[in-house]
């Protein structure tokens, strides 16, 4: 078997949380506020000018006018829900299995007798039940996750690890100071106790767009029309997103766990330069 293994940098991941989302977040006041504004202008304009026009449009319009546009009016909603419609969801294709990071090595010699994610071969329990890889698709199933998700990120007190490690953070003997990473571990952990069957949260790395290194986002996997969907929960956006948002925004896809197996799986599109094939015996 072919094993895929990824070699860090000097800095694999990189998880300033804080200073991103604040940074967003005016970005996207800012520019909501001026678009509001020139709304509401443009709005005053075409009322001051038109006004006179307006009145006698909808004075003359009967209601047998209305009822032989109606068909012509049907047509124009359905040709700007067409036009407004969300991207097509982005496909991730999975190809190969990686050896884990040894961040997440760690994560399991310390944390593998309570979280079923960790195989036995990386320190968790024997026959711990990792359960379904979904969750329903009901709103309130993502809205508690989502809820649980920025409960920690708000919580937590960003610190740069001088050594990278993976922790859940709250625990005794631990504060809530750590970056993305501790974020995902402690979101996993919390929602495991919540009743979230441990298949459906997963880990996942991304590279970030520019020189932005590496990052770590967590998956929720929940049942969908089509099959099973995965919506991210990312420290830098406040809201869940979907896999072709951040593949707008450029994120890319490098791996994400399997739960209750040792290997990793890696994305199809990930750029051979982060990659290193080794055989394993």
């Amino acid at each position: 078997m072919t094993v895929i293994a990824l070699y860090g940098t000097s800095n694999p991941l990189y998880c300033d949380a804080k200073t991103e989302i604040l940074q967003r977040n005016i970005e996207h006041y800012y520019s909501l506020i001026r678009r509001i504004a020139i709304l509401i202008l443009v709005t005053k304009i075409l009322i001051f000018n038109y006004r006179q026009d307006s009145i006698y449009i909808l004075r003359s319009i009967t209601l047998d006018r209305l009822r032989r546009l109606s068909p012509f009016l049907a047509l124009a909603l359905l040709l700007a829900t067409v036009l407004t419609a969300n991207a097509p969801a982005l496909a991730l294709a999975w190809d190969g299995e990686m050896e884990p990071l040894a961040q997440y090595r760690s994560y399991c010699q310390t944390y593998g007798d309570r979280d079923p994610g960790c195989a036995v071969g990386l320190g968790g329990k024997v026959g711990t039940p990792v359960g379904m890889d979904r969750v329903d698709a009901g709103r309130a199933t993502l809205g508690m996750a989502v809820l649980v998700h920025r409960q920690v990120v708000d919580d937590l007190i960003y610190r740069e690890d001088k050594q990278d490690r993976w922790e859940i953070l709250g625990t005794p003997g631990r504060g809530m100071a750590g970056d993305c990473d501790d974020v995902v571990m402690t979101s996993i952990s919390r929602l495991l106790r919540r009743g979230f069957p441990r298949a459906a949260l997963r880990a996942t790395i991304v590279r970030l767009p520019g020189n932005g290194g590496h990052h770590l986002i967590l998956s929720v996997r929940r049942q969908a029309e089509q099959g099973v969907e995965e919506i991210y929960l990312d420290d830098r956006h406040h809201q869940p997103m979907r896999p072709e948002q951040l593949a707008a925004e450029g994120y890319v896809f490098v791996a994400q766990e399997v739960p209750g197996r040792r290997t990793w799986r890696r994305a199809q599109s990930q750029p051979a330069l982060m990659m290193a094939e080794r055989g394993d015996g």
